[in-house]
């Protein structure tokens, strides 16, 4: 029994939902698999949105030009209008979080990954299995403040491509996103073996 033939058959279809195809497996990200953090991050935007979208109203700039409309309106450029941006940057990216889908494609050829959001393909790329080298594990822990969660993504990074420069050499290696939003430890690890199964990534590459 290999490695991937050990994880239960039942995936949290909230998270993933997994699919086998003649070249290989599929795996679908679904929105709204992150929807804890994004409510947390969507009531932090408002709760700094909110009062500074009032604030900017009631010092909004009038056609005096004395000192007092002058020291309001250097006020409010300092401070209300700069919360206004990140409130409206928190919930923009609350929004973001909930409406990406993911769609992976693993096969012995090539691996596949489609980005969605709002149901409209925003990335389409693929890598041959010859430019594949690696898949790795890399963990985003949100601040203390928005719940202090730690979620997990899976990339792939291709072979390395050596360039003579300044007497040194440098290496330009390409990442390919094949899951994200996971909540989990151990889930991760089964979706880094099943890839790592079905696209061969254990077995060392034939072609040149």
């Amino acid at each position: 029994m290999n490695e991937a033939t050990q994880f239960p058959q039942e995936w949290p279809r909230e998270i993933v939902r997994v699919a086998a195809t003649p070249s290989g497996v599929t795996l679908y990200f679904p929105p709204l698999r992150a929807w804890r953090f994004a409510l947390r991050l969507a009531l932090f935007g408002i709760a700094l949105l909110a009062p500074a979208l009032l604030a900017s109203i009631a010092f909004a700039p009038t056609a005096k030009h004395d000192a007092a409309a002058i020291l309001t309106l250097v006020l409010t450029a300092v401070f209300v209008y700069p919360l206004v941006l990140f409130g409206a940057v928190f919930v923009l990216v609350a929004c973001f979080a909930v409406s990406t889908s993911l769609t992976i494609e693993a096969g012995a050829q090539s691996i596949r990954a489609v980005r969605r959001v709002f149901g409209i393909r925003v990335r389409d790329r693929a890598l041959p299995r010859a430019a594949i080298a690696a898949i790795e594990q890399e963990t985003t822990t949100a601040p203390r403040g928005l719940g202090g969660n730690t979620f997990y993504r899976l990339v792939v990074l291709t072979l390395p491509t050596w360039n003579a420069s300044n007497d040194g050499r440098r290496y330009d290696v390409r990442r390919l996103v094949v899951a994200d939003g996971i909540p989990d430890e151990t889930l991760a690890q089964a979706l880094e073996a099943l890839i790592s199964e079905h696209a061969q990534l254990n077995v060392p590459s034939t072609e040149s």
